[in-house]
């Protein structure tokens, strides 16, 4: 055990914070000064006091800990969790009356994940949500027992055998007309068609969809706005591959690519690699495992095997290659460009955020309603420019997937925050 790891298991573990250090040194030469040895009764009443609040409070603090640690608790179910949203678990911690003046919190250790303490019913509930997606069989969470004045704290942790599977959030892309933006070309109905599909069909507008297949006539008649989009039959693709690539602030990225396995955004035929996971995935349950488990892939390897799989599909006749990113540029950026720059393959690029940080002062119509606070996993602006003007000429389509705001943005939406930076 090294010194620091030595020093935090004695700190952890010593009952007494500074302050309480602090005010029994000077209650006890207090009182046996000046109480004692002069027979003052202010200042012996004030350093009895002192140490009257400490024997108080360390025999509650080490008793509520020891209760914690050594208690015995009934078995959980299986937690099923999906990244960034909360939600109340079974776990309670005792919360008796009589010990008003003792708080007790705690934070989880693996996985990993902010918890909002609450009192009820003579309980401490939790409110967990969880940071990042994987699968785990234990549960690790640290403690904290204080008094209300801060002369006592003792901290450990504790394990817990549950299982626990983080999925990521799909966030609002569970709206359709909001991934229309991944399908390709799904149509051939028509003989005189071109490969991808002529805009014969119409559907209501989604945000985001281009002013240009607007049909005024029917607006001016019916108030309804409604656009034209591809036909939809056989598809000019045989087969979709999609790809996540691992790196920071990726979890929206993995909530996009659940969302097109769950509405066949991907086509008929697909099939879903993951960076650093061997095997693949062609149906909805392995993709969401291999999405679970690429939460525990280190985001410093992203991109490492793009440029193999973009290769793999070079015999393939009827192959199109759909590539998810994530919003912020890391390790992964450069290897993704060269890895898509020699693709056989048309390469969709699908970069995916929860919002974009503006700076202060900072304003854009067509972005702003999809701005919102949020953890620092979110992309400022000129990171998401970053990512658009590296891989924008290495591939044959980028568009930006907000799963916060549910919206698919497109490239002349792109063109103009661009044009503006």
């Amino acid at each position: 055990m090294s010194f620091r790891a030595a020093f935090q298991f004695v700190r952890d573990r010593f009952p007494l914070t500074a302050a309480g250090v602090i005010v029994v040194a000077a209650s006890a030469w207090t009182l046996w000064r000046d109480g004692v040895g002069h027979q003052d009764l202010i200042l012996g009443l004030l350093g009895s006091v002192g140490l009257v609040a400490v024997g108080v409070a360390l025999p509650a603090v080490v008793g509520m800990a020891l209760w914690l640690r050594y208690g015995a608790s009934p078995p959980g179910r299986p937690l099923q969790l999906e990244d960034s949203i909360p939600v109340l678990s079974s776990f309670r911690a005792p919360d008796p009356w009589w010990l008003a003046f003792v708080d007790v919190s705690w934070s989880w250790v693996a996985p990993v994940a902010s918890v909002d303490v609450t009192s009820g019913s003579g309980s401490r509930l939790e409110r967990v949500r969880p940071l990042r997606r994987g699968e785990f069989t234990t549960v690790v969470r640290r403690f904290e027992v204080t008094d209300l004045l801060g002369l006592c704290l003792v901290r450990f942790e504790r394990e817990e055998a549950r299982g626990c599977t983080i999925s990521p959030s799909t966030g609002r892309l569970e709206n359709v007309e909001a991934v229309a933006g991944m399908r390709g070309g799904d149509g051939l109905s028509h003989p005189e068609g071109t490969a991808e599909g002529d805009p014969l069909d119409l559907r209501a507008y989604a945000q985001g969809d281009s002013i240009r297949m607007v049909l005024w006539k029917v607006y001016a008649r019916s108030r309804t706005l409604v656009v034209r989009t591809p036909e939809r039959a056989l598809s000019p693709y045989d087969e979709t591959r999609a790809y996540l690539v691992i790196g920071e602030g990726d979890d929206a990225a993995a909530g996009a690519v659940r969302v097109a396995a769950r509405h066949a955004s991907l086509g008929g035929r697909w099939m879903l690699s993951v960076d650093g996971l061997a095997g693949e995935a062609r149906d909805i349950a392995s993709a969401e495992r291999l999405l679970v488990l690429s939460g525990t892939v280190k985001v410093d390897t992203g991109a490492l095997g793009l440029s193999t799989f973009l290769r793999s599909a070079a015999g393939a006749p009827g192959q199109r290659a759909m590539v998810f990113v994530p919003g912020r540029p890391g390790p992964w950026l450069a290897r993704a460009r060269d890895a898509m720059a020699g693709a056989p393959v048309p390469v969709d690029v699908l970069v995916c955020a929860d919002g974009v940080r503006h700076a202060v002062g900072e304003s854009h119509a067509w972005w702003r309603e999809s701005v919102r606070t949020g953890p620092p996993a979110e992309p400022t602006r000129d990171e998401l420019i970053e990512v658009l003007k590296v891989l924008t000429p290495a591939s044959a389509r980028v568009v930006v997937v907000d799963r916060a705001a549910g919206k698919v943005w497109p490239a002349s939406a792109i063109d103009r925050m661009r044009a503006s930076a």
